[in-house]
Order: structure tokens, then C-alpha cells, then sequence
């Protein structure tokens, strides 16, 4: 069974598509994280996440985290409102599982057009790939130096301790965010993805799962290249 976990900033269309799109195929709990209680009713729970400051970012991380400490079942997928899950995505992941052990998973995302692949199996920093550059985010405030860009490669890229979690959706098992939780003093917009990743981008089997579908339901405009990099 799993526990999906929803990021949403109050009830909208885009909330409403992706959870009918969970409901439709799959008998698992539903948490939203950004709605009053009151909005609870069956297998879905409602969670006010509390007032932000303002002038200030969203405090993503501690929402995630509220996500992992009330799941009651050990898969856990954690996504914003804007993504839906397509048809067979719940029979992808059950036969996946069947003969794929992993810790943290991904699946394909596509943009709203179906076709173009969205921030899913994504190198962080490859060598062959792109320019030695420097980041500077709040956790890394003296510079973290990286060799290679960003980039989304095949499916059978297997230099997983190369790569990069999408903060917009992944799934885990729950014992793994137990043990590494998001940094609850990271923002939106600081990197918290990519300080995450590479937390746990070597202890953890991360494994890509391509009998799964979601797509957005709003435009994003982020887009990565697509670089054509194998194993070595």
C-alpha cells in the first residue's frame, strides 16, 4: 500500500485532478499538507501546516516532513498538487517492485503535452558533462564546487551517486525519511532538493521505474536538457 503525500497552497483544479487521479486506481491514504482538517473525509487527511512568515519562502521541508511522520504505510510519495498520475500508475509499481528492490523511487513525468520528459531521471553533476561551477545555497554557504551541469539522461543512466532528486515528486520508503528527513531549515527555492540528495544519494537504493506515468497540469518552465550520457 501508499501513502500519498500532496503539497498544496489551498484547494485548487490542480488538487482536485491529482486526487481523483490517486483515487481511481489505488486504495491508499491520501495526506494533504495545506488544508484545515475540516476538509478531511474518508481515506483523506488534511493537514493546516501552519502560518508562514511573510516576506518569506514557503517552508517546504517541514511540510514534507509532516508527511512522513503520519503515513501509515512504509511506501510514501511525496508530490505537489500540480501532477497527476495516469492510468496503470499503481500496476507500474507493483511489478516493478516485483523483481526491483529500492529505497527511493522515481517514475516518468511528463509536461502537460504527454511527451516531453519533465525534471525525473536527472544528473546533478556529471564530469563529461558541462562546466565546473560553484553553489552557494544556505547550507553551503563557503561553496560547494561541481563538476557538470544539470541534466536529465536515459532511463538506464546507472551513476546514481551522480544525481539529483526532483523535490516536485519522488517516492521513499518511509524508513529512509525517518532517518534522513528533509533540513526543516530550508526553504522553497534554497536548493533543499539537491542538499537532500546528496544526503542520500549513496546510502539508499534510488531506482527508476518506467512502467509509471504522471504529468503536469500546469505549465513549468524549468525545463533541463536531455544529454545523451552513459554509464562509463
Amino acid at each position: 500500500m501508499f501513502t500519498f503525500g500532496i503539497i498544496t497552497a489551498g484547494y485548487n483544479q490542480y488538487l482536485h485532478k491529482c486526487v481523483q487521479s490517486i483515487k481511481a486506481q489505488t486504495e491508499g491514504e491520501i495526506i494533504i499538507i495545506g488544508l484545515d482538517k475540516s476538509h478531511s473525509f474518508g481515506r483523506v487527511r488534511c493537514f493546516d501546516s501552519g502560518p508562514e512568515q511573510p516576506g518569506q519562502p514557503f517552508e517546504i521541508c517541514r511540510k514534507k516532513n509532516i508527511i512522513t511522520a503520519e503515513a501509515q504505510f512504509d511506501n510514501i510519495v511525496f508530490t505537489h498538487d500540480y501532477i497527476e498520475f495516469q492510468g496503470g500508475w499503481i500496476a507500474g509499481w507493483k511489478k516493478f517492485s516485483e523483481t526491483c528492490e529500492w529505497d527511493i523511487g522515481m517514475n516518468v513525468i511528463y509536461l502537460q503535452d504527454g511527451e516531453t520528459r519533465f525534471r525525473d531521471w536527472c544528473v546533478w553533476a556529471d564530469p563529461r558533462y558541462g562546466e565546473t561551477w560553484v553553489q552557494r545555497e544556505p547550507w553551503c554557504k563557503q561553496g560547494l564546487v561541481h563538476h557538470g551541469k544539470s541534466c536529465l539522461v536515459p532511463y538506464t543512466y546507472g551513476h546514481t551517486d551522480r544525481m539529483y532528486i526532483n523535490g516536485s515528486y519522488w517516492l521513499a520508503k518511509k524508513h529512509v525519511m525517518e532517518s534522513e528527513p528533509l533540513n526543516p531549515q530550508l526553504r522553497w527555492g534554497e536548493a533543499e532538493d539537491v542538499e537532500w540528495s546528496m544526503r542520500v544519494r549513496s546510502k539508499f537504493k534510488y531506482r527508476m521505474n518506467t512502467q509509471s506515468v504522471c504529468r503536469l497540469l500546469k505549465p513549468k518552465d524549468v525545463i533541463i536538457p536531455y544529454v545523451d550520457l552513459q554509464n562509463e
